[in-house]
């Protein structure tokens, strides 16, 4: 796990390929397959980025954690699943927005479509396999759809190899 200041106030942490906090898998599922030359999977077969981050904003915060696994097949398709969960997750003690807010693990449905259309316009540069969100937790105040986008967007061009300063890029 990486430690990372954004801006003045804001922090981050970053686990790439390496065991983190919050592991999720919904029971309600948002998927997408686009189509991609036949691959034979060659190369690093899985790849993972988890980016949790605090951006604090005047009197309030925006939070997200968000972890996506990309595993190489040798097929013709890249799948994206984005998953939710009806019910509130377990609350996560251990996050950078705990003293501040109450954080669980999960992914709220009104999070999903949005989260999965970042992913989604995010994957350009990766071949067929499997795009999958394994790893959320979300704030009951300070998360929102354009936090989770922006991390989102990091995790994936994580994923894709670009570096840490993708973090002062995007969020």
């Amino acid at each position: 796990m990486k430690e990372i200041k954004i801006g003045i106030f804001g922090r981050a942490r970053v686990w790439i390929n390496e065991p983190a906090i919050a592991p999720f898998r919904g029971s309600l599922h948002l998927e997408t397959q686009i189509a991609r030359a036949p691959t034979t999977a060659t190369g690093s077969p899985s790849r993972s980025a988890v980016v949790e981050v605090l951006l604090p904003r005047g009197a309030r915060a925006e939070y997200a954690l968000l972890g996506l696994r990309y595993e190489a097949k040798p097929t013709s398709v890249l799948t994206v699943e984005i998953s939710s969960d009806a019910r509130v997750g377990s609350e996560l003690v251990e996050s950078l927005a705990s003293g501040i807010d109450q954080i669980f693990v999960g992914l709220p449905e009104e999070f999903v479509a949005g989260v999965h259309e970042t992913v989604v316009a995010e994957c350009g540069c990766l071949g067929a396999g499997r795009v999958v969100l394994d790893h959320a937790a979300y704030g009951s105040v300070g998360s929102s759809l354009r936090v989770f986008r922006a991390v989102g967007r990091a995790a994936m061009r994580l994923i894709a190899g670009e570096g840490d300063s993708v973090l002062q890029d995007v969020l």
